[in-house]
């Protein structure tokens, strides 16, 4: 029909012709998908981000301020990262479900919500705004590898559990065998050498494979190869040294496992100058 134009469809965030009147060509489609996996691996490791000596001021301390009272609030990094990606994601899961009134209705938390975008993203490259969602995605996963990248190294403590409004702070705590003192993210300050003990008790009567008696080992010790560890404690079971209770279908495969106290004072008496630290 002369004079009738037809325009080819393009990806809306590459510009590249696309098929079937999608919103977004293939290869975006894996850059979005890819960036919601990287979203939620830095997101994870800003728990590991050192707090200072200050404590984060936490949304829910102030569920609804002012103009004024929002102006005077200043996020430390984290906080500032963790509720730009939390409003980010919850937004454009507000537009899909709009757009597609009997999806299933989006989680609140940025993991799950992450995985809740992934599973539909296929949907959205159907829809016109693809492209923008695509832009901010990347933008998010910039945001939080920045500022993850200053995540420490150190030792898992177990959960904080200071007292929160009659409810235990959740948030986990890291520090290298160094550390006198780790700061939560809640404010509580907490002595590193105290922490180390409650969780090495806690766990003496656990049964567990070598990998994971090797990681908790490294908090003890302050051994930074957890490998090493490992090779020290398969040799002592190969020598008779500490005898596996039984074994245990782990990850689809049979796995001895050890009481971990037994192998905690076999490694005190091995190395007493770092059992005694």
């Amino acid at each position: 029909m002369e004079g009738l134009s037809l325009s080819t469809p393009t990806c809306q965030h590459c510009r590249c012709e696309t098929t079937d009147d999608l919103a977004l060509c293939p290869r975006c489609l894996r850059t979005g998908r890819h960036a919601l996996s990287n979203i939620a691996a830095y997101y994870a490791d800003l728990d590991r981000v050192p707090t200072g000596g200050a404590p984060r001021r936490s949304r829910s301390a102030t569920p609804d301020p002012t103009a004024v009272a929002a102006a005077a609030i200043v996020l430390d990094p984290v906080t500032a990262a963790d509720a730009d990606a939390t409003n980010t994601l919850r937004t454009w899961a507000r537009a899909l479900v709009d757009d597609r009134p009997g999806i299933s209705p989006p989680p609140a938390r940025v993991p799950e919500l992450t995985a809740w975008l992934a599973e539909h993203l296929a949907s959205v490259a159907t829809l016109p705004w693809a492209g923008d969602l695509n832009r901010d995605l990347l933008g998010v996963e910039r945001l939080l590898k920045r500022v993850a990248e200053r995540a420490r190294t150190g030792n898992y403590l177990g959960t904080c559990g200071h007292d929160l409004d009659e409810q235990p702070c959740l948030q986990p705590l890291y520090a290298s065998h160094d550390e006198r003192w780790v700061t939560c993210r809640c404010g509580m300050r907490w002595d590193v050498g105290v922490r180390r003990q409650q969780l090495v008790r806690a766990a003496e009567d656990e049964l567990a494979p070598v990998a994971v008696i090797a990681r908790l080992a490294a908090v003890f010790t302050g051994e930074v190869s957890v490998g090493r560890l490992e090779v020290r404690i398969r040799q002592w079971s190969a020598r008779g040294k500490v005898t596996h209770v039984t074994t245990k279908v782990i990850d689809g495969r049979p796995r001895k496992v050890y009481r971990v106290g037994d192998v905690l004072d076999l490694l005190t008496s091995d190395t007493p100058s770092r059992g005694a630290r």
